[in-house]
């Protein structure tokens, strides 16, 4: 009998969120038919000209960037394309690889926290019901969920034209702050005082970087010059950055820092159509004196 019960009790709990598990899924699915109809003008999907295996394989791999870009946000690029965000070539790359597990693996976890009943150890810990996980570990579980579902809309399910982007992370991230925060409450009657006071600290230095990143990198954004010159620093590699600064640079009469971006743009996508109108634009002004 206790048996039957316990595996009621999922079955029970499934029933009850039904409503609003179904609610929120027809707002999502809301949300995503009115981003087709916004981006659909645009035709200028991310992994157009990629496979079904290698699109899934890079949204994978994005996945893991964002995870990375959490816990170190740095380098950071208003302007994520192919030249610095290379796509998955397949399944086996390890970005799709980390990418996949984290998402597998940790939805899993946290499905599981949420349904499952309580045993007699658990129910015993303050804060946990009589057919939930602890509430710290309930916290985990939402933050973690919270994290993947905010990814969701931004996971190319309707086309995108970049690959990714910091301030899609920005309402996910909620979700990490609170599993964090979740585990905290966890960890501090499980650690010893000693132990405590060093996950504080860590957590503090940690606080303090990032909050000294952000500082840092808001001077970047004081013009557009300034934060594409940054972007050309952090990431030579990138297209979207020479390029753009070579327009802004031809815009303002700059005519040898217009050629030089452009032709760094070309060495990055040789022959691109339209960087060499770009290329040809600033030579033809550069000629006449720059006029």
């Amino acid at each position: 009998a206790q048996g039957r019960l316990a595996r009621a009790r999922p079955a029970a709990t499934l029933r009850a969120l039904a409503p609003t598990v179904g609610g929120l899924t027809a707002v999502l699915a809301g949300y995503f038919a009115v981003r087709a109809a916004l981006l659909a003008p645009a035709g200028m999907p991310f992994f157009g000209a990629l496979t079904t295996e290698q699109t899934v394989a890079s949204v994978l791999k994005i996945h893991a960037f964002y995870l990375q870009k959490w816990l170190l946000p740095w380098p950071l690029n208003p302007f994520w394309d192919m030249s610095t965000l290379q796509p998955a070539r397949s399944l086996a790359d390890p970005g799709a690889l980390v990418g996949g597990l984290a998402l597998v693996t940790s939805t899993l976890w946290a499905a599981r926290t949420l349904a499952r009943p309580a045993t007699a150890t658990e129910r015993r810990q303050p804060g946990a019901g009589q057919t939930d996980a602890p509430r710290w570990r309930r916290g985990v579980a939402l933050g973690v969920l919270w994290w993947w579902l905010g990814l969701l809309p931004v996971s190319h399910l309707v086309p995108l034209p970049v690959g990714a982007g910091e301030r899609f992370a920005y309402l996910p991230s909620v979700g990490l702050a609170l599993a964090l925060g979740a585990l905290a409450l966890g960890l501090r009657r499980r650690l010893s005082a000693g132990s405590w006071r060093a996950a504080v600290a860590a957590a503090a230095a940690w606080t303090l970087l990032a909050a000294g990143l952000t500082a840092f990198r808001g001077t970047h954004w004081r013009d557009d010059r300034t934060l594409l010159e940054r972007v050309v620093h952090d990431l030579p590699g990138s297209f979207n950055g020479h390029h753009l600064l070579g327009q802004l640079h031809l815009e303002a009469g700059r005519c040898p820092e217009a050629l030089a971006s452009f032709r760094a743009a070309d060495g990055v996508l040789p022959g691109f159509a339209p960087n060499q109108r770009w290329l040809r634009r600033a030579e033809a002004r550069c000629a006449t004196g720059g006029r």
